[in-house]
């Protein structure tokens, strides 16, 4: 039995140019042209930036970046680590 794919839109992304996704256990990240990160996921602890734990249903940009003029270059995911390569504006 052949295995077929569907893709489909997600709401939240289809304005952004996303570069990179990367996966974790049980969560995501995606990485924009503009170097704006966005997360969803369970966040059980804490790997999506957010300062809490709660679950996150639909992909949310982490502002944490936005707010200190960081962009990120560089995505990477592992398990429930997260790595970034940062690229501090001004």
């Amino acid at each position: 039995m052949e295995e077929s794919e569907t893709w489909i839109e997600i709401e939240e992304l289809k304005n952004e140019q996303i570069e990179k996704r990367q996966a974790g256990v049980c969560f995501g990240l995606f990485l924009a042209s503009n170097g704006d990160v966005w997360c969803q996921g369970k966040n059980f602890q804490g790997q999506l930036g957010l300062r809490e734990t709660f679950a996150v249903k639909k992909p949310d940009k982490i502002d944490y970046f936005i707010k200190n003029n960081i962009k990120i270059r560089d995505i990477a995911c592992d398990g429930v680590i997260v790595l970034l390569l940062i690229r501090r504006i001004g």
